[in-house]
């Protein structure tokens, strides 16, 4: 069977699990999108369309990953009845934020048309799939594991030190990260210690976390990070999914996030924390750090959840591609 993947891989999530993806598959050929649909020009659309007709035409499955990926995909692949055609994605501008505005509605309707061209289309957010189910022929999927920990690791116990806790993210607002800081700040908990990456720091006085504003993806320097730590918190407004969420399950840490996070029924699963709102989840979050035998019994929860996550994947993937 010869597999085609067209990726969006526009930042560090998208090029995460696009990675993985490709790790997985090992497909014939690849078409990677660097840049936003948005920003592309009339020379960049007609040089995409004549990239993707070219890869995919021996193809016998083509699978498109992320947005723009999806997008282009569905305008640019021819259809045949021995073709089979796959979009894995998690959000659409319309999905989850439901916006009525007359721009959001007609995208609504020429996205809809081209979601209806593909054999299926997969989403492992469960409100993704509802909300497009009654017009699209939808189904779940999960995420290979990212690099590079495969299988889980494993808890450490007992922890050795203070109780560490990591936050990663460049939008510190969206992601909820200023409220963990100032929780932080005015009552830190006892005995714990916060790594905070993010491009830039925040003005103010922060002495007492640890900033990283150089660590490079894929690296021994973030793969310590994530080896590390032992609670991470995504305390988001939104999150369309949450990929480094995932890279911190895979490496054992008890995720704290809000439903708003694509990846909240995952993490839950998982053995993690879903919070209403970025300040609950900041508040349980310093509540766990406090609770060491908590923490080792969401890990080991973690850890057996994890395991078998690999094989889902796996299963839902091979239906996806009608193997």
């Amino acid at each position: 069977m010869k597999i085609v993947v067209i990726a969006s891989a526009v930042d560090h999530g998208t090029t995460t699990i696009t990675n993985a993806f490709l790790r997985e598959l090992d497909p014939c050929g690849t078409v990677l999108m660097k840049t936003d649909v948005r920003d592309l020009s009339r020379r960049d659309w007609i040089n995409l369309r004549s990239e993707i007709m070219a890869t995919t035409r021996s193809a016998d499955v083509v699978l498109c990953l992320n947005h723009g990926a999806v997008i282009a995909g569905g305008l640019f692949v021819r259809h045949h009845r021995h073709r089979r055609t796959a979009g894995i994605l998690e959000w659409t501008r319309q999905y989850p934020s439901r916006r009525k505005d007359w721009k959001t509605k007609l995208y609504a309707v020429l996205l809809t048309q081209i979601l209806q061209r593909f054999t299926t289309v997969c989403s492992p957010v469960a409100g993704m799939r509802d909300f497009y189910a009654p017009s699209v022929r939808m189904a779940p999927i999960e995420y290979p594991l990212p690099y590079p920990e495969v299988p889980p690791v494993e808890p450490i116990w007992p922890i050795e030190g203070p109780v560490k806790a990591l936050f990663i993210g460049a939008d510190i607002r969206r992601k909820g990260g200023d409220i963990l800081l100032n929780h932080w700040f005015t009552t830190p908990p006892y005995h714990a210690e916060l790594s905070f990456v993010t491009p830039e720091k925040p003005e103010g006085n922060w002495d007492h976390v640890d900033f990283h504003h150089d660590i490079k993806p894929f690296t021994p320097e973030h793969c310590d990070l994530l080896k590390n730590h032992s609670v991470f918190i995504l305390p988001s407004h939104r999150e369309s999914y949450g990929y480094a969420a995932l890279e911190a399950l895979n490496f054992g840490q008890i995720v704290v996030t809000t439903q708003a996070a694509g990846i909240a029924d995952l993490v839950r699963a998982a053995g993690g924390i879903v919070a209403r709102t970025p300040e609950e989840a900041v508040l349980e979050a310093l509540r766990l750090l406090g609770n060491r035998q908590e923490i080792l019994e969401r890990q080991k929860a973690c850890h057996r959840f994890m395991m078998d996550y690999q094989k889902n994947f796996t299963m839902l993937m091979n239906g996806a591609l009608g193997r």
